[in-house]
């Protein structure tokens, strides 16, 4: 039994990034020996095993062969793999370098070389055989572009080749969420979406977005939520947009409230001082702020990332703070113990007068 350590721990080391998960790989060993040293098996589709210690992952060398269309249609062989056979399987070159545990390199792939030349290269043709890979490889791109990262040109056409063939259709939604959910992770989400688009993909996993629209200021990422990330980078397309993303993929309610919310609150935001207080209080009800007050706060607050956090911006922010504050005090009971006899819509309609005539008073308009 020989252990390797790796892919991405390696990768990253190179790259003098953090490293956060070790990936280890196990040569000449069998399911029973396996278990038999104290190893779970986690695996649902290849012998996957939890180190019985560290609780890092341990698979058995494998090599994998196409027998149906799309991203899970392999079936795996793990008898006699050795580890040059394990390392030809892998997606790109910079992910197919070893170590053993004597420190020896094992990079038959050249995978230290791209590094050193910052190129993102798939290992052989086999690269098109899995669709998910088109977005990896968009997604390793945005990772490593401040590190000055390229595709190479002959892997962008096979993953141009990929889209054409209609392979990308066959990726479930949750697939695609999850790979856009780690690219907007990233430092520089745009690329994610600026490659698939280079290649044909943005026009059949997100024909709705105008990446045209998308300003600037959120290209880079400015926020560690992804979901706020997300939120951003659509803060200026319509609710329409929006919606039809909501209806056709799986995203998470957070996502899809904060970008409506954002959204809605975008045109309105930095106009704070000539708002009449009546379209300021319209406002905070379409956002429900009167229930669920960190909505505002939070689209707010992202409005202010996304204009650089300057100062007027700052400002901005504390103004729709205050009004929130001031709004949110006046209560029901507060209403009817001046108005005892009110009932059923009346009493709602009597508290947004007085929230109305609180902000006239305290904003003079």
């Amino acid at each position: 039994m020989e252990v390797f350590l790796v892919g991405g721990a390696l990768r990253d080391e190179l790259l003098a990034q953090p490293v956060t998960d070790h990936d280890w790989v196990v040569v000449g060993a069998t399911d029973q020996e396996m278990r038999a040293a104290g190893y779970r098996s986690v695996g649902k589709s290849f012998p996957v095993y939890l180190h019985p210690e560290t609780g890092e992952e341990y698979a058995l060398a494998r090599q994998e062969k196409k027998f149906a269309a799309g991203h899970q249609g392999f079936e795996f062989e793990t008898d006699n793999v050795s580890l040059e056979q394990d390392l030809l399987r892998r997606d790109l070159t910079i992910n197919a370098i070893a170590r053993d545990l004597e420190g020896q390199w094992i990079d038959p792939m050249g995978g230290r070389n791209d590094i050193e030349e910052k190129l993102l290269r798939h290992i052989s043709p086999a690269f098109s055989e899995d669709p998910l890979r088109v977005l990896r490889v968009a997604r390793f791109a945005a990772r490593f572009h401040h590190l000055g990262f390229r595709i190479a040109d002959e892997t962008l056409s096979l993953m141009a080749a990929i889209t054409s063939g209609g392979e990308l259709q066959t990726l479930s939604s949750e697939r695609v969420v999850e790979e856009t959910r780690k690219a907007l992770s990233t430092q520089d989400p745009i690329i994610f979406f600026e490659v698939l688009s280079s290649c044909g993909a943005h026009a059949i996993l997100w024909p709705e977005i105008d990446l045209s629209a998308i300003p600037n200021s959120v290209r880079a990422r400015i926020t560690e939520d992804p979901g706020l990330q997300w939120a951003a980078m659509l803060h200026t397309q319509s609710a329409d947009v929006i919606s039809t993303l909501d209806r056709r993929l799986p995203l998470p309610s957070a996502w899809v409230q904060q970008a409506v919310d954002t959204m809605s609150l975008n045109p309105l935001w930095s106009d704070f001082d000539t708002l009449s207080s009546t379209g300021i209080l319209e406002m905070l009800y379409q956002l429900d702020s009167f229930r669920q007050g960190e909505r505002l706060q939070t689209a707010s607050a992202l409005l202010v990332l996304i204009n650089d956090s300057d100062d007027r911006s700052k400002r901005v922010h504390q103004n729709w703070i205050e009004v929130l504050g001031w709004t949110r005090s006046i209560s029901g009971a507060q209403v009817m113990a001046t108005q005892p006899t009110l009932e059923g819509a009346a009493i709602g309609s009597a508290i947004r007068e007085a929230r109305l005539s609180e902000l006239g008073t305290q904003l003079g308009r």
